[in-house]
């Protein structure tokens, strides 16, 4: 089968494929996705496409390319030229029409059997699906705040997000991620679209050593906290780091803080460090190699989750996989975020932090596991 596969380019594979590397920075559920339909027998074409200047891309025009660790082509269509300066506001619609009229370049010349599409390409699956007889996939990895929002306004590009929606997909494919994802499909999509929800997984994989550098500073008897996101918005980003200055503040020889990901929240998350005087015990890795991941789950004590869209995620599953004591939020109670959750992961197995006040909650939790050392390993 010749499959079409398009994805908005994720900061964390941009660095490797201009290097012309496969070297996935994050993002398991589409590298290893994109990894077994290449070692297949199936013929894949992979399109990337450029959705704002923080994934750094500089070609102006769409240009295809070969990777090592990769057989398949890659091709990556940018912004529009006058988009790539950082200090221009990027036009959405520009950039979706844009991007749509190259992927019909792209579809054009390689006739695809199947196409899959992303979520982030939204506008290309739907008039894809309308105006060709080739079957789309479209994939949500999860269903963001302003997804379900969208089903309740009365704007423009409400409306237009709602219409899209509704596109004769060949099948729409959601991540049982605690988003709240089985409800909004039903709710969103035409009653004639097949509908799948999967649970997300995680393999047993061998931890490489890690570098010399994150090394150093994970040695010691310190209680050691991670915590793996990209560093944006909802992901509680600021509350970790006002949780671990508060915690530093009152032990502050005994505790580490490890913050694996990289985004546009770091460089608050670092002045509030900085402004505590707690940054020697505040670690920012930034990006790191996913199996660089799973060693720090082998050396750190505890893992919190602050995620206020889903806790089912790959990250929060990989931790689970590799037996850490987990915190995590409680169901907000909306949206029936997390409900898939709470009906998976017993509440005896992970600590759930309130809604309110959890900055002072996961305080009061990392001190109190830190001085029950027992009671941690027993959760874990």
């Amino acid at each position: 089968m010749n499959i079409t596969y398009i994805s908005r380019l994720f900061s964390g594979l941009a660095n490797g494929i201009r290097q012309r590397r496969w070297e996935p920075h994050g993002v398991p559920t589409v590298c290893r996705l994109l990894e077994e339909l290449d070692a297949s027998s199936h013929n894949l074409n992979i399109v990337f496409t450029v959705k704002d200047t923080n994934t750094e891309w500089p070609a102006k025009r769409t240009s295809r390319l070969s990777v090592s660790g990769l057989g398949s082509q890659i091709t990556v269509v940018p912004l529009l030229p006058f988009q790539l300066h950082k200090h221009i506001r990027p036009s959405g619609y520009l950039r979706e029409l844009y991007h749509y009229t190259e992927i019909r370049k792209i579809i054009s010349e390689l006739k695809p059997d199947l196409l899959y599409f992303d979520r982030a390409n939204l506008y290309a699956a739907a008039l894809t699906a309308l105006q060709t007889k080739i079957p789309v996939v479209w994939r949500l990895m999860g269903v963001p705040p302003a997804m379900h929002e969208t089903l309740g306004q009365k704007g423009l590009v409400a409306r237009t997000n709602r219409l899209a929606y509704r596109a004769p997909f060949a099948r729409v494919i959601c991540s049982k991620d605690g988003s709240g994802g089985e409800q909004w499909m039903r709710k969103a999509l035409a009653k004639t679209t097949p509908q799948s929800i999967l649970l997300n997984g995680a393999d047993r994989s061998k931890a490489p050593s890690l570098p010399k550098n994150i090394e150093a500073l994970i040695q010691g008897g310190k209680t050691k906290v991670l915590f793996v996101s990209r560093l944006v918005e909802h992901k509680g980003c600021l509350d970790l780091v006002r949780s671990a200055c508060k915690v530093l503040s009152i032990y502050p020889n005994d505790f580490s803080f490890f913050v694996a990901g990289s985004g546009p929240y770091e460089q608050a998350m670092r002045e509030l460090t900085n402004a505590s005087g707690a940054a020697c015990n505040i670690h920012f890795l930034g990006s790191i190699l996913h199996e660089e991941v799973l060693s720090l789950h082998e050396k750190c004590d505890i893992y919190v989750s602050l995620n206020e869209m889903s806790n089912l995620t790959n990250a929060n599953l990989e931790a689970m996989r590799s037996g850490l004591c987990i915190i995590m939020p409680s169901s907000p109670g909306f949206r029936n975020i997390d409900t898939d959750t709470d009906e998976l992961v017993p509440q005896e197995a992970a600590y759930r932090l309130p809604q309110t006040g959890r900055v002072e909650a996961l305080c009061d939790l990392l001190i109190h596991l830190h001085n029950n050392p027992t009671e941690r390993k027993a959760r874990a």
